[in-house]
């Protein structure tokens, strides 16, 4: 008998060892360019499976703790700041959703279903290519005329803190002593203050409102401006909290643009 079973343990390796080359020679014989578009296509529908999968079970959610049938508002990386009637996700496991950014793995909404989209202090503990990837993600999941809204520290605000004629630096010294990072007094120059904002609280990436702004607009926003801290152009958007903060935020807002008809012909 166990002459028998080896022998079909050795054809099976044998079959699979076939196939495998097989699958080798295809490769090989196909050019390049259509193996990486079929792919591209198989990976595009396992994300959209997934996608639809974790949307569908935030809906369930969402039903369950009896939210109206309205388009959804999203408050991404909230931490303790959970606004009635949004969805408030974060990446910690405390969340009320808890959602990670990173490349590759999509929010758990379908094309056009949020009707705003909002952040406060969250974009700057992203790396550059996770930030590119929420902002990307952000413009796929609003609606058409949605509302992106985003607050996060200014780089020229900080870059400014090092000139000689700018106590600003003084001012976010006492926001990073109030919250206890550092004893009253620690803070006595200007490079203490910005090395803390580039490095401190996990910060891994900070944005001008040249680069902020010029994203938004190649990925489909119109209207981008800087906006004032609690001032929108949409009712209800403007929920920022962090106040003592907003001296050195670049508050950012953008419009989907709408689509028309024949824009989808």
């Amino acid at each position: 008998m166990d002459g028998f079973a080896a022998g079909g343990e050795l054809k099976a390796l044998s079959r699979a060892a076939s196939m495998s080359s097989l699958k080798r020679v295809l490769t090989d014989m196909l050019p390049h360019g259509i193996v990486r578009r079929i792919a591209a296509s198989r990976e595009r529908e396992r994300v959209a499976a997934r996608t639809a999968a974790r949307a569908q079970q935030l809906r369930s959610v969402r039903q369950a703790n009896g939210d109206q049938p309205t388009m959804p508002r999203l408050n991404m990386g909230c931490g303790t700041h959970r606004e009635p009637g949004w969805i408030n996700a974060d990446a910690a496991a405390d969340a009320e959703v808890q959602v990670m950014i990173q490349d590759g793995d999509p929010l758990p909404f379908r094309d056009g279903e949020l009707d705003a989209v909002f952040s406060e202090h969250f974009l700057e503990h992203l790396t550059f290519t996770d930030g590119s990837y929420f902002l990307r993600e952000s413009a796929r999941v609003l609606k058409s005329g949605g509302t992106f809204r985003v607050s996060c520290p200014d780089l020229d605000v900080l870059t400014a803190l090092l000139s000689s004629t700018s106590e600003k630096w003084k001012d976010l010294a006492r926001v990073y002593e109030s919250i206890g990072d550092f004893e009253p007094g620690t803070l006595a120059f200007p490079e203490q203050v910005l090395n803390w904002a580039f490095y401190g609280h996990a910060h891994r990436y900070h944005w001008s409102f040249r680069q902020l702004s010029a994203e938004l607009q190649r990925l489909g926003f119109v209207d981008v401006r800087r906006m004032p801290f609690g001032t929108s152009r949409t009712e209800g958007v403007a929920i920022e909290r962090r106040i003592p903060e907003a001296f050195y935020s670049l508050i950012v807002e953008g419009t989907k643009a709408v689509t028309r008809p024949q824009d989808r012909a």
